[in-house]
């Protein structure tokens, strides 16, 4: 199949995916409900409920240091910040998250920071994530009693999360053995790509080190506990201008079915998956579909407004332009890693 109409048929099947969801959110939403609600929010209260926001973004970029320690050369903070927040807008506006793509360009481009090593410290970072996301969710079903698609998740969560960490870990532990054998396979073959396979994975490796050193490594895991504290206050926030007293577990609850939701195929910023998720874990907790619905409306436009209004401010200073960065980044970033 050629890549243009295997790029099209993704595509097109994420758009379907989030009309399906969509179509499930909307469902017995009534609107006239909704639209009251929307014309009485607290906007100072909602204005408030951005700054968590801010904060997490600084966190990650805060993450990504002790990630990349050691790397040259050496990004600054200001560099991974900048390059955070291009990727997060890119992710908002790009299908299947290919922010993350454009993400790495930024930092290539700004920092230096090597192509591969840059990818696998953000495989590395995804990965802390799901996995912090998953001990709150354990800990959340300790004390509350959810319904069997909650244990779902946990269960397929932990299959894979848990599992890219072992894959993750076993890749740094033994890559001399992995190039060994490697090299071994191009002297049989005669084939003369060892030195640059050595090349791409020593780079891959360089991602992945703060997994075998605790000094990095659990810094990194304390700042992914305060980053999705970050974002649950932002969650907190918006209910609370929205007049929804949301429970702490109803808001914890939420923030990992979305967080969840979006690993699934999508549209450009995850519409429809992102409203039916909010939909479907506020419920649990007596939220009714008007109130969620309206609750999730406000939330995606605040973040979508935030993240990508200051990743085409950062694109405009940093990289000449988001959209020249987007077209350049898939480029870029296949040539250096071939």
């Amino acid at each position: 199949m050629r890549p243009a109409v295997s790029k099209s048929l993704r595509i097109g099947a994420g758009i379907l995916i989030s009309l399906v969801f969509l179509a499930l959110a909307l469902r017995g939403v009534r609107f006239p409900l909704v639209w009251e609600a929307l014309a009485q929010i607290d906007l100072a209260v909602l204005a408030l409920a951005a700054v968590p926001v801010a904060v997490a973004y600084l966190l990650r970029a805060a993450r990504w240091t002790f990630l990349l320690h050691g790397t040259a050369p050496m990004p600054t903070f200001r560099e991974l910040f900048s390059a955070t927040l291009i990727g997060a807008a890119g992710n908002s506006v790009l299908p299947f998250r290919a922010g993350e793509i454009v993400r790495v360009a930024a930092l290539r481009r700004r920092g230096g920071t090597n192509v591969a090593t840059a990818l696998s410290s953000i495989v590395l970072e995804r990965v802390l994530d799901g996995l912090t996301l998953l001990a709150i969710l354990a800990l959340l079903m300790t004390a509350t009693d959810f319904p069997e698609w909650v244990t779902a998740i946990l269960q397929a969560g932990a299959a894979l999360f848990i599992g890219a960490a072992i894959v993750l870990a076993l890749a740094s532990g033994f890559r001399h053995r992995l190039m060994g054998a490697i090299e071994r396979w191009c002297r049989r073959r005669q084939s003369k790509k060892t030195e640059r396979i050595a090349t791409i994975l020593d780079q891959l490796s360089h991602g992945l080190k703060a997994m075998g050193q605790p000094a990095l490594i659990l810094p990194a895991i304390a700042i992914s506990f305060l980053i999705w504290g970050s974002e649950a206050l932002t969650l907190w926030g918006v209910g609370r201008a929205l007049d929804l007293a949301l429970a702490p577990n109803a808001v914890l609850l939420c923030l990992i079915v979305v967080n969840f939701g979006l690993i699934l195929p999508a549209a450009p910023g995850a519409v429809g998956t992102f409203e039916f998720a909010c939909i479907l874990s506020l419920g649990l907790f007596g939220i009714d579909r008007d109130a969620a619905f309206g609750f999730a409306l406000v939330l995606h436009a605040l973040l979508g407004a935030l993240l990508v209004g200051s990743g085409l401010i950062f694109a405009a200073i940093d990289q000449g332009g988001f959209r020249k960065l987007a077209h350049t980044a898939r480029a870029k970033t296949a040539k250096e890693s071939l």
